[in-house]
C-alpha cells in the first residue's frame, strides 16, 4: 500500500510540476509582450504599442494586462470609446485591479459620464484606499455637481494619504471658495503654495481672497509671482489690472488689462473699459 502511495505521489508531483511549468511560462509569455508593447508606448510609438498589445491579445485572449495596457495607449491616441472596451474587457478577465477601475473612470469622467465615474473611483477606492489619486479625481467630480461635504471628505483622506502633495489641498481650497469658507481656503492655499510655491492657479485664487479682504498689496504681490512664473497667464494680469483701477492708478491697470486682452480673446469685452480708463487717466492729466 506504501509503495502505491508512492508511485502515486511521485506521478502527482511530476504532473503538478509540469502544469505548474506551462502556467508559469505562459504568464511569463503574458508579461513579456505587455512589456514589449510598453517600451514603445513610453517613446509614444502608440500605434505600434497597440499592434503588440493586439497580439498578445490573439495570443491569449485571457490576458487582461494586455487589454488594459491597450487601453492606456488608445487613451494616449484619445481613442476612448475603444480605451472604454478594453478597460471593461480587463476587468471582466481580473475584478480585483484598482487602477483599472480608476482608468476606466477616467474615460467615463472624460467622456462625461460622471455617474459611471464615481461608481469606477469608488471600487478603485474599496480596493485600495491608500491612492491618493482615487480621491482627488472623485473629490473633482463631487466639486463640480456641487456635492461639497462629498468632495471634502475625498480631499482630506487625499491629504493624508499623501500629505505632501499639494493637489490635496488646492482642490479642497477651491471647494471652501465655493462656500465662501474663505478663511479656510486661505489657509489651504497657503500649505499648497508650502509644497508648489510656483503654481500659479493656486497664486491667481489667493489673490483673489486678498482682494475680497481688501488686502490689495497680498493680491498684488500673489498676481504678480504667478506673472513672474508664466508671463503668458492672462488671469493675472486682468485680475492685477482690477486692483491697480480700483486702487486708480489707470496707467497701470491699463498695461494689465491690455496684456490680458493680447493674451486671451475672451478679456476682448474689456476694450471698453480700456478706453473709459484712458479717458480718466486723460483727467488726471
Amino acid at each position: 500500500m506504501k509503495n502505491i502511495d508512492i508511485k502515486f505521489t511521485r506521478k502527482a508531483n511530476k504532473t503538478f510540476n509540469l502544469i505548474w511549468g506551462m502556467i508559469c511560462d505562459k504568464f511569463l509569455s503574458m508579461m513579456q509582450s505587455v512589456e514589449k508593447g510598453f517600451v514603445h508606448y513610453k517613446k509614444g510609438k502608440y500605434t505600434k504599442a497597440i499592434a503588440i498589445y493586439t497580439k498578445a491579445i490573439k495570443d491569449t485572449s485571457y490576458n487582461h494586462m494586455a487589454y488594459r495596457a491597450r487601453g492606456q495607449a488608445y487613451c494616449a491616441i484619445e481613442k476612448y470609446k475603444e480605451a472604454l472596451k478594453d478597460y471593461t474587457k480587463s476587468i471582466e478577465l481580473y475584478p480585483f485591479d484598482a487602477d483599472t477601475y480608476y482608468s476606466r473612470g477616467w474615460v467615463y469622467e472624460t467622456l462625461g459620464k460622471h455617474k459611471e465615474a464615481i461608481k469606477d473611483y469608488q471600487i478603485a477606492i474599496e480596493i485600495n484606499p491608500k491612492d491618493y489619486s482615487y480621491h482627488l479625481n472623485l473629490g473633482i467630480i463631487y466639486t463640480e455637481q456641487r456635492k461639497v461635504k462629498k468632495a471634502i471628505i475625498e480631499f482630506t483622506e487625499a491629504i493624508k494619504v499623501n500629505p505632501k502633495s499639494y493637489k490635496g489641498y488646492a482642490n479642497r481650497a477651491i471647494t471652501y471658495g465655493q462656500q465662501k469658507m474663505t478663511g479656510k481656503a486661505l489657509a489651504d492655499y497657503d500649505k499648497a503654495l508650502k509644497l508648489n510655491p510656483s503654481n500659479v492657479r493656486c497664486l491667481n485664487n489667493r489673490g483673489i481672497i486678498y482682494k475680497e479682504k481688501g488686502l490689495y498689496g497680498k493680491a498684488i504681490d500673489d498676481y504678480s509671482k504667478a506673472i513672474k512664473t508664466n508671463p503668458k497667464y492672462a488671469k493675472a494680469y486682468y485680475n492685477r489690472g482690477t486692483i491697480y483701477r480700483i486702487q486708480k492708478e489707470y496707467a497701470k491697470a491699463i498695461k494689465d488689462y491690455t496684456k490680458a486682452l493680447k493674451l486671451e480673446p475672451s478679456y476682448r469685452k474689456e476694450k471698453g473699459l480700456i478706453n473709459r480708463l484712458k479717458n480718466e487717466l486723460k483727467g488726471i492729466k
